[in-house]
């Protein structure tokens, strides 16, 4: 029978290193995001300096990601999660790209990583890396006060999924202008409506996918007495920050 532990008590299975890695990678993220737009704002590409790799610092996001899942499970089961995450967001969006999203297809920015087999960029299964842990841990928060509801697997789901087409609408409407990736359309009467709705199907489809495939590695099979992680929820705000300044400087420069 499984043990369950007070809060406050660290479990015998959380190794004291691994709880520290949360921290260190959420300083490395920070200083990433600092020098990006330092380079960025103030630092012009032609200064002869050697100027950020743009995946740099969702690759951090996604370390990011996986320590914050070690706070609550095993190890094994975060690197579980994250490499179902990497690979089902690849395998996916390797088969939407030969024929596009009904027709539409993107088009990533070679600074953004290189492409890996299937035509899809390393940067975007990066950004896939990080949102759907996020996204399920921020699920998690708002709907902790029905943890015992019998249905609170299927609405944390349900909630994953929309917080995870939220984000990526978001980041659809401001990739094309941080450089990142393009779409394009077959016909120029496509409008910003008919957009939402396909970005909306792509990103609710993955996610959907990824967390159906990825549930057994979030069942808590020695738990620890649940409480309220706010973690997601600050480095979200702090991706979100970084985007905006990036987002606001881009189109300021136009």
């Amino acid at each position: 029978m499984p043990t369950e532990f007070i809060a406050g008590e660290t479990p015998g299975w959380r190794s004291p290193a691994v709880e520290r890695w949360h921290r260190w990678f959420l300083v490395a993220l920070g200083s990433a995001m600092v020098h990006d737009l330092a380079f960025t704002v103030f630092i012009p590409k032609n200064s002869g300096l050697l100027h950020p790799v743009d995946p740099w610092p969702w690759a951090l996001a996604a370390c990011c990601g996986v320590a914050l899942i070690t706070r609550r499970l095993p190890l094994q089961n975060a690197v579980a999660i994250a490499v179902t995450s990497f690979g089902i967001a690849w395998g996916a969006l390797s088969l939407l790209q030969p024929n596009g999203v009904f027709g539409i297809h993107r088009i990533a920015n070679p600074s953004f990583g290189p492409l890996l087999p299937g035509g899809v960029s390393l940067g975007l299964l990066l950004v896939w890396s990080t949102i759907a842990p996020l996204s399920r841990g921020l699920a998690r928060l708002i709907l902790h006060p029905w943890r015992s509801h019998p249905r609170a697997g299927a609405g944390i789901l349900a909630m994953n999924v929309l917080l995870t087409v939220l984000a990526g609408c978001g980041l659809e409407r401001v990739a094309e202008s941080l450089h990142w990736w393009r779409w394009t359309a077959p016909s120029p009467r496509l409008n910003s409506t008919g957009a939402l709705v396909l970005w909306g199907l792509e990103w609710g489809g993955v996610s959907f996918l990824i967390h159906l495939f990825s549930t057994p590695w979030w069942i808590d099979k020695r738990p620890v007495k649940p409480s309220a992680d706010f973690r997601p929820l600050w480095m979200l705000g702090l991706l979100s920050v970084w985007i905006g300044v990036r987002a606001i400087h881009a189109a300021a420069v136009r």
